[in-house]
């Protein structure tokens, strides 16, 4: 008796997940798309080039950003993606670059450092580039 119990608890999760796995697919959204369809609005509360310092600009950004959400204009699912991406920046940092390299984004001290990695170094962001 015990094992049948088992057996048909078992089955019913089963049962359910397989429910749960037929209902209708969650669309992915594209978080890049999302954050350059508002870039602009974080540019201009947000300027790059009139940063005090990083963790000014990172504070700035992320007010931004929970206020795009909250408004409908990004999607909550792209949060954490746009935090991310804005907050690595070179803004507010004073000789610091953006370094690309074929694995990672991160800042780095100055250009030639960035060179030295194997990175290319620009200014801004860690986020992917707009159209």
């Amino acid at each position: 008796m015990h094992k049948r119990l088992i057996g048909f608890v078992i089955g019913s999760f089963a049962t359910f997940g397989i429910v749960l796995l037929s209902g209708p697919a969650i669309a992915k959204v594209d978080c890049n798309a999302a954050r350059c369809a508002v870039q602009s609005t974080i540019d201009s509360k947000c300027p790059c080039g009139g940063a005090k310092n990083a963790g000014r600009y990172v504070m700035c950004v992320t007010q931004a950003v929970n206020q795009l959400v909250a408004s409908g204009r990004l999607p909550k699912t792209c949060l954490s993606a746009a935090k991310r991406c804005l907050g690595t920046s070179s803004c507010g940092r004073k000789a610091n670059v953006v370094c690309r390299t074929n694995l990672a984004c991160t800042i780095k001290p100055s250009a030639n450092f960035c060179i030295a990695k194997g990175g290319t170094p620009s200014f801004g962001s860690c986020c992917a580039s707009c159209p």
